[in-house]
């Protein structure tokens, strides 16, 4: 199926088109919370052009005029669940949400045919002033909203390129915003957010006469991107569902900014074919195995698809999660510990699979096998409106989710027909204190007449300013400027971070070096703050020798010869968190065997050039023993005679071995003398075999 999108009057679609949308997104048979194998694929390739296909075709479009609200509206207050602002506009459902004031698109520069809002982010400057950042159909408009009930509309970036998109997507990193859109060859735009602080620009504002920014710098790679993400911890931007040339298949096309004004292509990966949307961290989850790796949870369709992406030129699938009931897997946030994912599916409300919206909770603390949440909900618990206890929260309207974002343990919902929606998931998402049952805390409605399933009302929201007011972005209204009252998001849906027990080692010494059939002592302490668990130490394990003991306490005179890394594990906590420390153990051979010497001495690659030569020696370091072993980091140092002079150094490698070169004339033969080799544990001890004579290669052909 082809389907044409025109960037100012939505796609061009034949009756037939329509019919083929509906049968591709008839749904499964089959239970709600089943999953499916890594390698299912629910919907066909064409998954992306139905969803568009559906979000434009089936809203209500609205003129600017005749939007929910009007132009500006002053702060009202939730009471009696109804906010109606004083300028007489309608009045907003709401529940513990006040509004602190709106801009309606024609506020902040949205005065073009079919101007409507999409995305949304955030910045707090260094001053701590905080600034909204929307996205329009042709640009980004940039509000200063440290009063809240009074913002300030500063300007807008102008998109890049002759075309508008609905879709258009900001991210913040080191003071510049990173914009994308699916505009015809828009790329992605950088913007210096300083310049909203020019006195100049907040003097113009003021006037009502907002600046009309240029871009900062351009990234043309991804040249059409449906989202981005940046993992600030990296400095690395994630484009995804591209097109163009390096579209990486609509997968994740990442781009080094660690300096913001010049963006780099460093990867793609492209294994699981498009990502709608997707979040990356440096991995500090439970799971072991991917501690301090580059993770990315893909939102991919119909599958949450992840991603080891620590070797941008190498991405290494890790797991996909399917489930039955996927009709269209579309944006999800982790919890702050890493142990769980939350995502919406777009589209499983509007073609029937549920009847109410519906969030999808899974357990990622084994990223290679994703599972449902379960947190043991008691017998006999309802959930038509509520968490079931399986990984599927219910909510208690019928809308379509859109755009959620994890704060401590509440998701932050906009759910275009009915607003704003907040709800506490620390239940699904490991706290077992029965006083944090999932619960709605509070929402804010925008699309007052009804809750149905319908792309209209709130497309995104921000909520991690430091104030704790939340922005959020409406299709046909414009810009809210939102802040919970009966509730607070950072003490009300603060989550414990379960830190790992802290192992230390007291016994022996990092490092140690003792000859063979000494006794060495091992100890350690385990410290695990407030944790149910009792902190001790669950085993030690030798890079050699493989278990030692399972006490907290040990001697032992058996190390086999060589160097040992002797890891201390504790036990799992209470959140399955295990704590570790190593400790290096260098054990000698007999006789002490602490000395090392010269094992090799041999001519390397020779270089001959009309009136000179360059030779080469390989130099081998070893220690005594029985076998010997090899001696990696010793700093090798000799003197040049006969046809060449002067000094010459090397560090041996994980080998044991280094080379030096050195010039000569033609003709002249030249000698290495090792003079001393020193290391952190070992003595040198010549053997007499430390000198090599090397002499050009009569045959070696002048180039």
């Amino acid at each position: 199926m082809k389907i044409r999108f025109d960037s100012f009057r939505g796609p061009v679609l034949g009756c037939w088109s329509l019919a083929v949308v509906a049968v591709l997104l008839i749904p499964l048979a089959a239970s709600a919370h089943d999953e499916l194998p890594a390698h299912h694929k629910v919907l066909p390739s064409t998954a992306t052009e139905v969803m568009k296909a559906f979000w434009i075709t089936e809203r209500v479009k609205q003129d600017l005029t005749s939007a929910t609200t009007l132009d500006g509206s002053a702060a009202a207050a939730c009471v009696a669940g109804s906010a109606a602002p004083s300028t007489g506009d309608p009045a907003y459902p709401c529940s513990g949400i006040d509004l602190q004031s709106f801009l309606s698109l024609n506020d902040i520069g949205g005065t073009r045919t079919n101007s409507e809002a999409n995305d949304i982010w955030g910045w707090t400057a260094p001053n701590n002033r905080e600034y909204a950042i929307i996205g329009r159909v042709f640009g980004t408009s940039f509000v200063d909203i440290s009063e809240p009930t009074d913002p300030l509309y500063l300007g807008e970036l102008p998109t890049h390129g002759a075309f508008g998109s609905s879709w258009r997507d900001i991210k913040v990193f080191q003071n510049h915003a990173f914009v994308v859109s699916e505009a015809l060859n828009h790329g992605m735009q950088v913007f210096d957010l300083t310049q909203l602080q020019d006195p100049a620009v907040v003097a113009a504002a003021e006037a009502d006469t907002p600046v009309t920014f240029a871009e900062t710098a351009h990234y043309r790679g991804g040249a059409a991107s449906h989202n981005v993400f940046i993992n600030e911890d990296s400095g690395f931007a994630y484009m995804v569902g591209n097109s163009g040339k390096k579209s990486c298949s609509g997968g994740l096309h990442m781009v080094d900014i660690s300096n913001p004004t010049s963006p780099s292509f460093a990867g793609c990966y492209s294994g699981d074919g498009y990502t709608h949307d997707v979040q990356c961290v440096n991995y500090s989850g439970p799971d072991q195995d991917y501690q301090g790796s580059e993770v990315c949870f893909a939102s991919n369709e119909d599958t949450v698809t992840i991603v080891d992406v620590t070797d941008k030129a190498n991405p290494e699938l890790i797991s996909k999660f399917g489930y039955t009931d996927a009709s269209y897997t579309h944006q999800g946030w982790l919890s702050p510990d890493h142990g769980f994912f939350i995502f919406d599916d777009e589209l499983d409300e509007i073609d029937g699979v549920v009847a109410n919206t519906t969030t999808r909770i899974i357990d990622v603390t084994d990223l290679n096998l994703p599972v449902f949440s379960t947190s043991g909900m008691p017998t006999g618990f309802l959930a038509a409106v509520g968490y079931d206890g399986d990984g599927v929260y219910t909510g208690p309207s019928t809308s379509i989710d859109h755009n959620l974002y994890m704060v401590g343990g509440c998701a932050v919902q906009a759910n275009y027909r009915s607003g704003l929606r907040i709800v506490d998931l620390r239940d699904a998402v490991g706290v077992t204190d029965p006083a944090s049952l999932v619960t709605e805390l509070g929402y804010f409605d925008i699309w007052p007449p009804d809750d149905n399933a319908a792309f209209n009302g709130m497309w995104s929201n921000y909520a991690f300013f430091p104030s704790g007011n939340i922005v959020s972005s409406g299709i046909e209204q414009g810009l809210y400027v939102l802040k919970p009252t009966t509730f607070d998001l950072a003490t009300d849906c603060y989550l414990p971070m379960n830190a790992a027990p802290v192992v230390t080692i007291t016994s022996p010494a990092n490092p140690t070096v003792v000859n063979q059939g000494d006794p060495v002592t091992f100890t350690a302490t385990v410290e695990d703050v407030g944790d149910a668990v009792t902190p001790k130490i669950d085993k030690w394990v030798s890079s050699l020798d493989g278990q030692l003991s399972q006490l907290d306490s040990f001697s032992t005179s058996e190390l086999i010869e060589g160097t040992h890394l002797v890891t201390a594990y504790s036990v799992e906590d209470s959140g399955g968190a295990v704590g570790q420390s190593t400790v290096s153990v260098t054990v000698n051979g007999p006789g002490g065997g602490s000395d090392m010497h010269v094992a090799g001495l041999v001519s390397g690659l020779v270089v001959k050039t009309n009136r000179r030569w360059t030779g080469e020696v390989i130099i081998s370091i070893e220690k005594a023993g029985d076998p010997p072993i090899d001696v990696p980091d010793a700093t090798v140092s000799g003197k040049w005679s006969d046809g060449a002079k002067g000094s010459g150094s090397c560090t041996t490698d994980a080998g044991g071995t280094c080379s030096v070169t050195k010039g000569a004339k033609l003709g002249q033969s030249m000698i290495f003398t090792v003079n001393d080799v020193t290391h952190a544990t070992l003595n040198y001890a010549p053997l007499g075999s430390d000198t090599l004579m090397i002499t050009i290669n009569e045959d070696t052909p002048t180039p």
